[in-house]
């Protein structure tokens, strides 16, 4: 998804709670009922979805001077993040939804952070694989 406009988009800044984790949504087949003007009756027609693999991850912004600490949930459905690692300092471009879902009954609301670029600033050490 990308946003409608450009001035939608936002750049955060801070660093990575987490590695970034990898989660998949398994492929899906179907039908769905569609209405078709030409026959001007209800139709059903196959669908599939492929699946789609994505990662998400936190992120700490503020925490300093007046600004207080703030973390975000990121999802990087591009994959862009896949090198970074927790503690790393980033600059990450993208855009805040909403998204809703049920729970024990209940219908709950999580606002995220979708991930459009990354920009690497600082990156912690990391062991040599010998």
């Amino acid at each position: 998804m990308i946003p409608k406009n450009q001035n939608d988009t936002f750049s955060l800044y801070g660093n990575l709670g987490g590695d970034p984790e990898p989660h998949s949504i398994p492929t899906k087949t179907g039908t769905r009922r569609y209405y078709d003007p030409i026959l001007d009756d209800m139709v059903e027609r196959e669908f599939d979805l492929p699946e789609r693999n994505f990662l998400t991850f936190s992120l700490a912004t503020g925490g300093y001077g007046d600004k207080p600490l703030r973390w975000h949930y990121c999802v990087d459905w591009e994959g862009l993040s896949f090198r970074l690692r927790k503690g790393d300092r980033v600059k990450l471009t993208g855009y805040f939804q909403d998204r809703s879902y049920q729970k024990d009954g209940q219908t709950k609301t999580v606002r995220q952070f979708v991930v459009v670029n990354v920009e690497p600033l600082k990156l912690k050490a990391r062991e040599e694989i010998a």
